[in-house]
């Protein structure tokens, strides 16, 4: 039920100004809104947990795409002008734009 704790059965009484024992997956605050200190949202998801510096590996990640890419174009001799990415731009554009819509 949203970020609080709950369960079909529970019939102990909840301490309204504990907020430790009515928020769920390490929330604190007005109606569980935020994270405890040393925990974040997670990418993708409403749970909070522990903070991490795993996400510079996407970084790295998206860095070695990127010089694969160049590399790429550069060796298959592909321009802005060559059909085949005029393509991939103007499918890429459509794409966004339909999406958007939606």
């Amino acid at each position: 039920l949203g970020y609080c704790e709950y369960s079909a059965g529970y019939n102990q009484s909840i301490v309204l100004t504990d907020l430790s024992t009515i928020c769920a997956d390490n929330r604190q605050g007005a109606v569980c809104g935020e994270c405890n200190p040393g925990y974040s949202v997670m990418f993708g998801s409403v749970k909070c947990r522990l903070c991490s510096n795993y996400y510079l590996f996407t970084i790295i990640g998206f860095a070695l795409a990127g010089v694969l890419l160049v590399i790429v174009l550069l060796v298959l001799q592909i321009s802005i002008s060559s059909g085949t990415i005029t393509g991939l731009i103007f499918f890429a554009n459509l794409f966004a734009t339909t999406n958007r819509a939606t």
